[in-house]
C-alpha cells in the first residue's frame, strides 16, 4: 500500500506544478507531450513471482495505452515482471528491488535507480571496518541468516564474497523459509555460534519474528540488516526492534539537511499520514521514469529507452542523498546509488542515521544493552 502511495504521489508531482527544484516538480504533466497527464494503473503481485508475472501480463493486455512499467518491490517478483517487459519490449524502471542479478542479466528494457545489494552490503562491511578502526569494536566473526528467495540468497552470496575481501570469518550460515512461523532453532544456532555480529536479509514479518525470538533466548549480539524488513514501520512498531541496525538509503533525520526533500515529505505525510522516508527511492525512481518519457517526447518504447540511457540527473534535483542518477550503459544500474547505516532509536522508535559518523543524526549505541536493561 505504501509503495502504491509513493507512486501516486510522484504522479501527482508530475501532473501539478510544485515550487521545488526536485525533478519534474515544476511541470504540469508531460510538457513535451502536450501536457499529457501521467496515469498509473496498478497490479498487485504481492511479492509473489508467479502472481506478479500474471499481473504484469494482465496489465499489458488490458491497457493498450500502457507505455512503461514501474515496480515491483521484492526482487524475485521484479525479475518475472522484467521478463514480461522484455517479452513485449516495454521500458521498465525499478526503485526498490536490490538483487544484484537484476542488472546482471543483460536485460534490454530494465533500469534500476536504487543501489543493489552489492553496493548496499559493501556499505555494511565498510561500516564494520570503520567500527574496528574508529571504535575498536573487535569485529572478526560473523553469522549470516537469510530468507530463501532471490533477495535472501543473493544477499548471502554477497555477504560471503565481502567477508573474504574484508577479512571477516563467517562462522554460521543459516537459510530459512520465507514467512516461516518459527525460528527457534535458527536463533538457538545463532546464539550458540556467538559471533561478533549477525548479518541478516529478511522481509518484515520474518524480521519481527526473529527479534521476538532473540529476546526469548536472550541473544544480545549486534544485528545488521540488509534493509527491507528492518526499516519497515511494522517492525519499528514493536519494542524489540530497538537498537537494530540496517543499511538504508534514507532516514527521516536526513530531511533536515535536504530542505527540498523535507518539503515533499511534509506534503506526503499530510496526504498519507506517514513519512516518505522509507519510500523516497520509489518516489524518485518514478519521477526518473516520467522524466525519461518527457525527454523522449514520445510514447515510442525505443525512444523512452534511449532517453533512460541518456539520463544524467544532478544531485540538486534529487530527494535521496546520492551524487546523481545516471545509468550504466551496459547494466542499466544507477552508478551513483549509495547507502548509509541506521539504527532503531528514540521514542517512538524510528530509524536514525548513525554512519558515516560525520553525518550521524544520533550517536550509535554499540553493543546493544542486555534485554533486561532495555
Amino acid at each position: 500500500e505504501a509503495q502504491r502511495q509513493a507512486i501516486e504521489f510522484a504522479a501527482w508531482l508530475v501532473n501539478n506544478y510544485v515550487e521545488s527544484p526536485v525533478l519534474m516538480c515544476k511541470s504540469e504533466g508531460l510538457e513535451n507531450l502536450g501536457g499529457a497527464k501521467v496515469v498509473p494503473v496498478f497490479g498487485d503481485g504481492g511479492c509473489n513471482a508467479q502472481v506478479a508475472q500474471q499481473s504484469a501480463e494482465s496489465l499489458v493486455s488490458q491497457n493498450p495505452d500502457l507505455v512503461a512499467i514501474y515496480g515491483e518491490l521484492c526482487s524475485s517478483a521484479t525479475q518475472t515482471v522484467a521478463n514480461v517487459a522484455e517479452k513485449y519490449g516495454i521500458p521498465m524502471v525499478n526503485g526498490s528491488s536490490s538483487s544484484p542479478k537484476l542488472t546482471a542479466l543483460g536485460l534490454k528494457w530494465f533500469f534500476r535507480v536504487s543501489p543493489h545489494d552489492g553496493l548496499f552490503i559493501r556499505t555494511m562491511f565498510d561500516f564494520m571496518k570503520d567500527m574496528n578502526a574508529e571504535k575498536n569494536a573487535g569485529i572478526k566473526d560473523i553469522a549470516i541468516a537469510y530468507e530463501d528467495t532471490e533477495f535472501g540468497t543473493t544477499s548471502a552470496e554477497v555477504f560471503k564474497e565481502y567477508a573474504v575481501e574484508y577479512g571477516f570469518n563467517i562462522i554460521e550460515d543459516i537459510s530459512y523459509s520465507k514467512n516461516t512461523t518459527d525460528v527457534d532453532s535458527e536463533v538457538q544456532r545463532l546464539k550458540a555460534a556467538d559471533p561478533d555480529v549477525i548479518l541478516m536479509a529478511t522481509y518484515a514479518a520474518d524480521t519481527i519474528l526473529f527479534f521476538k525470538t532473540f529476546e526469548k533466548y536472550d541473544v544480545n549480539i549486534p544485528v545488521i540488516g540488509n534493509g527491507s524488513g528492518f526499516t519497515k514501520a511494522e517492525f519499528l512498531a514493536i519494542p524489540e526492534s530497538r537498537y537494530a541496525l540496517s543499511r538504508a538509503t534514507f532516514t527521516p533525520d536526513m530531511f533536515e539537511n535536504m530542505p527540498s526533500a523535507q518539503d515533499l515529505d511534509e506534503m506526503f505525510e499530510e496526504r498519507y499520514g506517514i513519512s516518505m522516508a522509507d519510500w523516497t527511492r520509489d518516489v524518485m525512481a518514478f519521477l526518473v521514469l516520467c522524466d525519461a518519457i518527457n525527454r523522449a517526447g514520445s510514447t515510442d518504447p525505443e525512444a523512452i529507452r534511449t532517453a533512460l540511457l541518456e539520463t544524467n540527473i544532478p544531485k540538486s534535483a534529487l530527494i535521496v542523498p546520492w551524487d546523481g542518477i545516471k545509468f550504466d550503459p551496459a547494466t542499466h544500474q544507477n552508478v551513483y546509488g549509495a547507502g548509509i547505516v541506521c539504527q532503531a532509536l528514540g521514542d517512538p522508535i524510528r530509524m536514525w542515521s548513525v554512519w558515516p559518523f560525520e553525518f550521524a543524526g544520533k550517536e550509535l549505541v554499540w553493543p546493544p544493552p542486555p534485554w533486561d536493561q532495555r
